[in-house]
């Protein structure tokens, strides 16, 4: 009986033995997957950073392409008001119309430019013709500091 005792505490400690091995083992594979659960978030957040500044980075980039439609159109403007006796009312009509089209996708306010795309034909006289001409100055001073914003901007990044 003294054998039989002896065997079955062998086999039990061995058993133990195996339980703790494998307890540990449990552990660290534990360990290494928290380990890899917050690198994981860690690369999450650095991914959505990166997402959020290529987002930022496109708008800037839609925002110049259509401020320069605005210059465009400003210009186109600028050019058949100083024409205006060569250029027909409907030449003047399309060039502020392109103007208008050209404001609505900016995004940016350009009070200025907005006023100037608002006027109405039948208001340019000849004496409002200069006073007009002056404002497309002004507007294009506008976008040129929206521009430089946006420039600035994109350089802090």
């Amino acid at each position: 009986m003294n054998a039989f005792n002896v065997t079955v505490s062998l086999v039990l400690v061995l058993a133990a033995l195996a339980t703790v091995w494998f307890a540990w083992q449990a552990a660290r594979s534990s360990a290494e997957a928290t380990r890899l659960a917050g690198d994981t978030v860690q690369s999450g957040q650095q991914t959505i950073e990166t997402l959020k500044a290529i987002r930022a980075a496109d708008e800037r980039d839609r925002q110049l392409r259509q401020l320069g439609v605005v210059v465009a159109a400003v210009h186109k403007l600028y050019q058949a008001l100083i024409n205006k006796e060569e250029s027909p009312v409907a030449e003047l009509q399309r060039a502020q119309h392109d103007l208008w089209i050209a404001l609505t996708g900016v995004g940016r306010a350009l009070p200025v430019c907005s006023e100037v795309a608002n006027v109405p034909l039948m208001d340019w006289k000849p004496e409002a013709v200069e006073q007009v001409r002056s404002r497309l100055e002004d507007a294009r001073s506008e976008v040129d500091a929206v521009v430089t914003e946006l420039q600035d901007a994109a350089s802090t990044r």
